[in-house]
């Protein structure tokens, strides 16, 4: 795939594709099945992703983002072959933070960038849901949305709204975040904090940091 060519992340192509790789091809229900990919790409920061985004958006190539593969509605499957783009190096925050800390995790042997904020945390999108509750329990913080599957990833967690048992009393995922670093599928990116971005109905516009307006 030319799309590949100047790319300093890790990326598997076609027949390098080992049975373990193979793991990214279907989610913890396993009734949806990937068919056709062509590369898995190991994004680490956001400049990674914006330019793995914008270079498979100009090419027309299919690209599926995998998080913790903890999911059993098939939304992490690429069931449109082309890249997969697996989010286990997202380690480090963005320009979301003001000052960021290194934390290492014991457990799953992995360093996370982050930042806190009085008692708000800044969080990268590969973070595994336990490494957060210790983090934060470390911290007397507690993040009471409860998905379950604890080895799942932060990010995942975000877009899907993960709720679990304590919804009931606590509200889904949603009602946690008070802001958003994206990268759009041009490769483009914008900041999204609550309460400056709304959307009416079905539309939300926004402004995004090339100066792109979006309706």
């Amino acid at each position: 795939i030319q799309v590949f060519n100047n790319f300093c992340m890790q990326i598997i192509i076609g027949s390098d594709l080992t049975d373990k790789d193979l793991l990214y091809s279907t989610d913890e229900a396993r009734i949806v099945t990937a068919k056709g990919v062509e590369a898995l790409a190991y994004p680490e920061d956001e400049k990674d992703l914006s330019q793995l985004l914008q270079d498979a958006n100009s090419s027309g190539i299919p690209i599926t983002i995998i998080g913790g593969k903890t999911g059993i509605n098939g939304s992490c499957v690429a069931r449109h072959g082309g890249i997969v783009a697996r989010m286990d190096k997202m380690t480090t925050v963005s320009r979301l933070a003001v000052e960021t800390e290194t934390v290492f995790s014991e457990s799953t042997r992995r360093n996370y960038d982050l930042a806190f904020l009085e008692k708000q945390g800044v969080f990268p999108a590969g973070m595994i849901m336990s490494d957060l509750d210790t983090i934060l329990a470390a911290k007397n913080l507690w993040l009471p949305p409860d998905g379950t599957a604890r080895d799942s990833m932060f990010g995942g967690n975000i877009a899907t709204n993960v709720s679990g048992a304590r919804s009931f009393a606590f509200g889904p995922m949603r009602d946690y975040i008070q802001a958003l670093r994206v990268v759009l599928p041009d490769g483009d990116r914008v900041t999204m904090r609550r309460g400056e971005i709304e959307a009416l109905g079905r539309r939300i516009e926004f402004e995004t940091d090339s100066g792109q307006k979006h309706k």
